[in-house]
């Protein structure tokens, strides 16, 4: 069993993982700034194994590292309107905030880091199918700074400290801290209140999208799987 650092444990994806890696047996230390209330994981609270650090990824200290052997890194501003609101600040939690904890990690001797990073990073793509390896073509400052951390966390992967980068799909699903910004989740939404289905865009378009609970399990799989698979690798 691990003791495993979930930055942003609090929030859409975080909660859901959180729940899983205790459900599996895990020690889980949550470090989250709790914007929208600790509340919302009240139910997670009461579990064996789980410790809850509030505070900012930005100016966190290295004493929550001590004995952790992995970190699962979720905190950010998680949209596009909301990064747009103050761009300095989101400069600075979703680059320096990655930035810090990976460098407090690797100075502990945590030997893993996992970083959820976004498949906008790709933009609109310039082909229908597109891989780790397809041309990054950003439209938005929240995909601008997921590739800036990409990048100075590739910097910092060495023998002693393995990093691996999970680009999410857009997720769908329902979770301790629920967000309906999210286009399955609101289009369900809006059929369960209106009884229509409504189709952003027209249903012109077309986007990948990942249920919550797989995100939770490829976060678990990446830290379970050897090295020499995942370290360095998206």
């Amino acid at each position: 069993m691990k003791t495993v650092l979930v930055t942003g444990g609090g929030g859409y994806i975080g909660s859901v993982l959180t729940e899983r890696l205790l459900d599996a047996g895990h020690k889980v230390r949550i470090l989250d700034r709790f914007f929208f209330g600790r509340d919302l994981i009240g139910a997670l609270e009461r579990r064996e194994g789980l410790t809850i650090l509030r505070d900012d990824v930005r100016y966190v200290q290295g004493d929550a590292f001590d004995g952790v052997d992995v970190v699962m890194d979720l905190a950010g501003i998680s949209n596009d309107p909301a990064s747009d609101l103050e761009p300095r600040v989101t400069e600075e939690i979703n680059c320096g905030g990655p930035a810090n904890v990976a460098a407090l990690a690797k100075a502990a001797g945590v030997p893993r880091y996992i970083f959820s990073s976004s498949c906008s990073i790709y933009g609109h793509g310039q082909a229908d199918q597109l891989d780790e390896e397809s041309p990054k073509a950003p439209v938005s400052l929240y995909a601008k700074t997921k590739i800036q951390a990409e990048q100075y966390l590739a910097s910092l992967n060495d023998d002693r400290f393995a990093v691996t980068f999970l680009r999410n799909a857009t997720v769908y699903g329902l979770s301790h801290r629920m967000r309906f910004d999210l286009v399955i989740n609101l289009m369900t939404l809006y059929a369960y209140k209106n009884r229509r289905i409504f189709v952003l865009g027209g249903g012109r378009q077309w986007r990948p999208v990942v249920h919550v609970k797989d995100v939770a399990r490829a976060f678990v799989a990446v830290m379970d799987a050897p090295l020499e698979k995942v370290a360095n690798q998206a």
